[in-house]
């Protein structure tokens, strides 16, 4: 046996030759068999002239300029290639039981029927029903300014609580509106102007942003523990929550109105939809082990 014919049988048992000719001959006789059961229109891809100006209108947008010819040309062959490829890959079933399209292709049917909900513009008896149905919604939240006087639980230990409420009683019957120095150095501000609760809330905790939003303006109280330490608190000066005119929110109204409009409108078509099938779930198989 010479070396050509080693070289031959050797080839021969490779598994990537075998997967490579295994692949040409069932994309051959998927071609023979497919194509006699294909329609013309199936088989024929045709590139209009709106279709050409939706693809020099998007590269347009990318590069501020229009195509060159060549250019143009490219984006044609590639928009004819992805048809081509897109459409054997459905013959083929490729999409069948793939996570991705799945969720791609409800994703578009949900879309779809939020789009097909928000083609009328609301009227102004809806927007004014939304708004008044919605009025907590859009209620902006009570802020207050505040300052503060730290002490450090970290450095003054059981003393902490004591030394605060020496420092309360200091200030108890005094006009001094803000005093950080009386304290410990604090690693954020002292003074914190118009904050909502949620806000100081985010700064200083749960339980601190309760308290301090129920404190009396104008007068010096805690101390109030935060996750830093204890706190020393004074309302300087308070902003009640307030529900805006109609007219100042609009756009946010007419915003909240279309959101919630596609949201009612999906869960209605997917009901209706969901009607129509009969829904089976198997039980759960029984733990092993």
């Amino acid at each position: 046996m010479n070396d050509a014919e080693v070289t031959s049988r050797s080839l021969l048992r490779e598994p990537l030759l075998h997967f490579i000719a295994i692949g040409a001959l069932l994309f051959l006789v998927y071609g023979i068999v497919s194509d006699g059961d294909r329609a013309g229109d199936e088989l024929r891809v045709e590139i209009s002239a709106k279709d050409i100006a939706y693809l020099r209108e998007v590269w347009q947008q990318q590069w501020r300029r229009a195509p060159t010819a060549w250019e143009l040309q490219r984006l044609i062959d590639d928009r004819i290639r992805e048809e081509i490829l897109y459409r054997e890959a459905i013959a083929l079933s490729l999409d069948a039981d793939d996570t991705i399209i799945r969720r791609r292709l409800a994703q578009k049917m949900q879309f779809l029927a939020e789009d097909l909900a928000t083609q009328v513009e609301p009227s102004e008896e809806q927007l004014l029903a939304f708004y008044n149905d919605n009025r907590d919604s859009l209620t902006d939240p009570a802020q207050f300014s505040f300052t503060h006087i730290y002490f450090s639980s970290d450095q003054r230990g059981d003393k902490a609580a004591a030394d605060a409420e020496r420092v309360r009683l200091e200030l108890l019957d005094s006009a001094v509106e803000r005093a950080p120095e009386r304290g410990d150095r604090f690693m954020l501000e002292s003074d914190f102007e118009a904050l909502t609760e949620r806000q100081v809330a985010r700064l200083f905790g749960n339980e601190f942003a309760r308290e301090v939003f129920q404190l009396t303006p104008g007068e010096w109280a805690g101390p109030i523990e935060s996750g830093y330490g204890l706190h020393l608190v004074r309302i300087l000066d308070t902003e009640p929550a307030r529900l805006p005119e109609f007219e100042e929110v609009r756009r946010q109204v007419t915003n909240q109105y279309l959101d919630d409009l596609r949201r009612r409108t999906n869960e209605e078509v997917y009901e209706r939809l969901k009607s129509r099938y009969e829904i089976i779930i198997a039980e759960p198989a029984e733990p092993t082990g």
